[in-house]
């Protein structure tokens, strides 16, 4: 991994990992470390440091990494200006991480959240010299090694500097902003590099936030949708999230990437704008969360619950409540920072078109079932593949039965298993690598490290253009819903009415337990 030298001739990582309060209870740092990372950011808000130090302290003793290897970073929060926390904060720090030193110190945005006033101003101006002659300390007893300071302005970071020289101090080392190639921060940048401050750029999901207005239609679009960022990444065979990436790295600017990605739905009871507005919030109490960087539509069709009083049961019936009120919620739920993406499941080539035609904020992400044993879907790949949306394929095994009936899933399939034995993988494997090179993402479910093992396997062949065909050509099998199928009657029930006749016929034996009216 690539290293950028700071002006005191400490190596920084040029690429790090942002360690967040999630539902994992090891953060994700020794999968962090296994992966070959370097750079932990622990600078997040109410992260619990004693408990991320036990974390280190065991990827210690398992060798997952050397202390010494490693660079961390760690913060200053606006509530440490006051000066009977400054002395004790950075050893609280190391004792709860159980570490000797502190690679970075990272002191937050020059903004008091209570009054919304910068720092530098007196009476705040005396706290804030405070605050560097309390690090000075820590510098020169090599509890700290350097400083890094959160979004400031050319001006800020100029007074920065001739108050660490008439306290006699080093300079500041880096200064982080939120940095895309479309959000270059030039001026900030040149002084920085005239300065010998090295820029980290906290994280590539900020651009996602700050929408781009296309002049043709005007309608917003994430920076990760641009057009010439989606050029370059299909001419460089990568991400557009990687071209970001490679972008900031090229330009000399060290990247902190939050690695945790949250996505939620909302069910099919829950359409119409206030019901939607209230599940969202539902799932980010439950979570914990501030924000989900994705939420889908579940379904088209919208139901609400009603009873069976005289067998005490309940089930869901449809209403006439259009998606589109429910899209429109989910938009607002963007402009108010509680979602970042939007994405539907199971929508229909017509009811996608219909999104695309309405919305403000365009949808990033199509989930529908698609695998090599069930293509239907396939219109609806070609279609994300022309409007540049991101399709998901659910169930890209199959299903191994459905509402208690036994499928044929890819395990069995006679085409599937051929191919498997000709370039010597397993029939998963093979169904995976299918889905990879139609331009899927995929979700493949496991419960053992050796099927996550096994499923990494499909980055390390090809399949070429003779078996794609091959495999195209495998007999369809039924779909598997297992929610919706009595529904089939609702004004937008998605799929082809006719070619589920069709396929529920051929697989009559083993649906007997469907009714379809004709």
């Amino acid at each position: 991994m690539t290293d950028l030298t700071l002006n005191n001739g400490l190596k920084l990582p040029a690429l790090g990992i942002a360690i967040a309060e999630g539902p994992r209870e090891d953060y994700g740092i020794p999968a962090a470390l296994r992966a070959g990372f370097r750079h932990l950011d622990l600078s997040a808000k109410n992260l619990n440091y004693s408990n991320v130090g036990d974390v280190l302290q065991w990827c210690f003793e398992e060798n997952l990494a050397q202390r010494k290897n490693l660079f961390i970073t760690a913060n200053f929060n606006h509530s440490d200006y006051e000066r009977t926390v400054l002395d004790l904060r950075i050893q609280k720090m190391l004792i709860d991480l159980n570490l000797d030193y502190l690679d970075m110190i990272l002191i937050e945005k020059p903004i008091d959240f209570k009054t919304q006033e910068e720092v530098f101003q007196y009476p705040k101006d005396l706290a804030f010299e405070l605050l560097l002659d309390s690090i000075r300390a820590d510098l020169h007893d090599k509890r700290v090694l350097s400083i890094c300071f959160d979004n400031f302005t050319r001006n800020q970071l100029a007074h920065v500097i001739k108050l660490t020289s008439s306290l006699q101090m080093s300079r500041p080392q880096a200064n982080r902003l939120d940095v895309t190639p479309y959000f270059q921060e030039k001026e900030i940048r040149e002084f920085c590099r005239h300065e010998n401050i090295q820029v980290i750029s906290h994280h590539i999901e900020s651009g996602q936030l700050r929408p781009i207005i296309d002049g043709a239609d005007g309608r917003m679009a994430p920076v990760l949708e641009i057009e010439e960022i989606m050029r370059i990444a299909t001419e460089l065979n990568i991400k557009p999230s990687q071209a970001i990436i490679k972008w900031i790295i090229d330009s000399g600017i060290s990247l902190v990437r939050k690695d945790l990605f949250l996505s939620s739905k909302v069910w099919n009871t829950h359409h119409s704008f206030d019901k939607c507005i209230e599940a969202v919030e539902i799932c980010l109490q439950e979570l914990r969360v501030t924000y989900l960087d994705l939420m889908l539509i579940h379904y088209p069709m919208a139901t609400q619950i009603c009873e069976l009083p005289n067998f005490m049961q309940t089930y869901e019936a449809g209403t006439d409540t259009d998606y589109l009120e429910t899209y429109r919620a989910l938009e607002r739920c963007v402009q108010l920072g509680k979602v970042r993406e939007i994405g539907v499941c199971n929508f229909n080539e017509a009811q996608t078109n219909r999104i695309l035609e309405n919305a403000v904020i365009l949808p990033t992400v199509c989930q529908s079932e698609l695998s090599v044993k069930f293509k239907m879907n396939l219109p609806i790949l070609n279609l994300c593949h022309r409007r540049r949306i991101i399709f998901q394929a659910a169930w890209p095994f199959g299903r191994e039965t459905s509402r208690g009936v036994p499928l044929e899933n890819v395990d069995f399939d006679s085409h599937v298993k051929r191919v498997a034995n000709e370039m010597e993988k397993t029939p998963r494997q093979i169904a995976l690598r299918w889905l990879f090179q139609k331009g899927c993402v995929v979700y493949p479910r496991g419960y053992h490290m050796a099927e996550f093992l096994s499923y990494l396997e499909m980055f390390k062949f090809e399949l070429t253009e003779q078996q794609m065909k091959f495999l195209d050509a495998t007999h369809e099998s039924y779909p598997t819903f297992n929610d919706g199928v009595h529904l089939t009657r609702h004004a937008h029930w998605p799929h082809d009415y006719t070619n589920l006749q069709k396929i529920i016929k051929k697989q009559k034996e083993r649906l007997c337990f469907f009714e379809v009216k004709n």
